[in-house]
């Protein structure tokens, strides 16, 4: 219930952004910046992947607030501890199953 709660609390603030899909070429942090960096991610930031995508995770681990969770791995202390919240379209369906 409480993750629910902390999911609306994002929608509600503007503070969730959906992307179509999240991938790189290759692990670099740079690219990861500069995407944030488009979508308007100045602070914290909780990426959320369907599943586990190492060229992600190690292109984002060098950025200072930026944290990135499987959706089965999702828990209210990350999402509340975010600023924003973006997460891919696989990733909300996985969400929403183990809400369900």
């Amino acid at each position: 219930m409480a993750i629910k709660s902390a999911l609306s609390s994002k929608v509600n603030d503007n503070n969730l952004i959906v992307l179509e899909d999240l991938n790189l070429d290759a692990v670099k942090t740079k690219e990861m910046a500069a995407i944030l960096k488009g979508l308007s991610i100045e602070k914290k930031a909780l990426i959320v992947t369907a599943d586990a995508n190492e060229t992600v995770e190690l292109s984002a681990r060098n950025l200072p607030g930026v944290t990135v969770v499987e959706a089965n791995g999702i828990n209210v202390l990350d999402v509340v501890g975010h600023e924003k919240l973006v997460i891919t379209k696989a990733a909300v369906e996985k969400v929403e199953e183990v809400l369900a």
